[in-house]
């Protein structure tokens, strides 16, 4: 198809035939690709398919792991179209969502509604339920012994959540479905605040249930996160791009990322970027120890603050005392 389209001067079939070729789950860089689309989004004689190219090249970043990229381009397409902003804006909330970032989610979705989005989708639903609980105050905080009933609880506040509770609480589940899903999240999301115990526990409970079980054993037997063979496994095992920054939801890359960062300062911006989509505990407290580190006390403070926003200061005080 590749070569037939070189061979093509026809915007539609040029439009139609990279959305069907590129937009499809691809780990490589993109960045050639992306750079080719967005030459042709600029021809004059190719303006009336501008978009369509230009919603491709987000595709191809997500289809690389991208979603910090994908969300950001989105966000940018419906400001500059604002009649397709209602489309846009949805499909920014159902990739956030997709994270279990409900709240990031649950605010596109109302831009998109405002902005003439009608569809409903279960997402749209399971994420109207998870904030009129919250307001009302009749989410399960507490699942020891009982075992996790209210999914939505679990799910909503997972972005947020300090890695060792979810564990905890992971524990508790009594769905199996329910709980095969969200060990493979804590895995991708939140493996770089778990013990080694702990994640041989999850280990074992997805042994015989998923694919590319011999990667994760790989990883399982060196879980150093600045271990090369180690983390290579890791990302075959969660499905990443060896871009460890592509996706600010992987907590663990993120992690890792900044654990073999040289420059301080640089360490510092990639938990900048990480933390203006993800609400780890871990990865902000990171980010004081490396605001302090480099004198930005004001930074340091203006982010500690901001922690406040979902945590006490006990919890606080705790992720602070975990991470160096």
């Amino acid at each position: 198809m590749k070569k037939k389209l070189e061979k093509e001067s026809s915007p539609l079939l040029l439009q139609a035939g990279y959305r069907n070729l590129l937009a499809i789950q691809n780990l490589e860089d993109p960045i050639t690709e992306i750079q080719f689309l967005d030459s042709l989004a600029k021809r004059e004689d190719f303006l009336e398919y501008s978009m369509q190219f230009q919603e491709t090249a987000i595709l191809r970043s997500l289809g690389a792991g991208r979603v910090n990229e994908a969300v950001k381009n989105l966000n940018g397409l419906a400001f500059r179209n604002p009649g397709d902003a209602a489309y846009y804006l949805n499909l920014s909330g159902l990739i956030l969502a997709q994270q279990l970032d409900f709240e990031k989610a649950a605010k596109d979705f109302i831009y998109a509604s405002e902005k003439g989005f009608q569809a409903q989708l279960p997402i749209h639903e399971a994420i109207r339920k998870w904030q009129t609980e919250r307001e009302v105050g009749n989410q399960e905080n507490s699942f020891e012994n009982k075992g996790v009933q209210n999914q939505l609880a679990f799910m909503g506040n997972f972005n947020e959540s300090i890695p060792q509770k979810l564990f905890t609480d992971w524990k508790n589940i009594v769905s199996p479905n329910f709980k095969l899903e969200m060990a493979l999240m804590l895995l991708s999301h939140k493996a770089h605040g778990l013990s080694i115990p702990q994640l041989q526990e999850i280990g074992q409970f997805l042994k015989g249930k998923v694919d590319r079980f011999a990667d994760l054993e790989a990883f399982l037997k060196v879980p150093d996160w600045t271990n090369a063979n180690s983390l290579r496994s890791f990302t075959k095992f969660i499905g990443s791009s060896e871009e460890l920054t592509a996706n600010p939801y992987f907590s663990p890359l993120i992690w890792s990322a900044s654990l073999q960062t040289k420059d301080l300062l640089e360490a510092y911006e990639l938990l900048q970027s990480a933390c203006e989509f993800n609400r780890d505990p871990l990865l902000w407290a990171k980010k004081v120890k490396a605001a302090q580190a480099l004198g930005l006390d004001k930074y340091a403070a203006e982010t500690r603050e901001q922690m406040r926003l979902w945590m006490d200061e006990e919890e606080i005080e705790g992720v602070l005392k975990e991470v160096y």
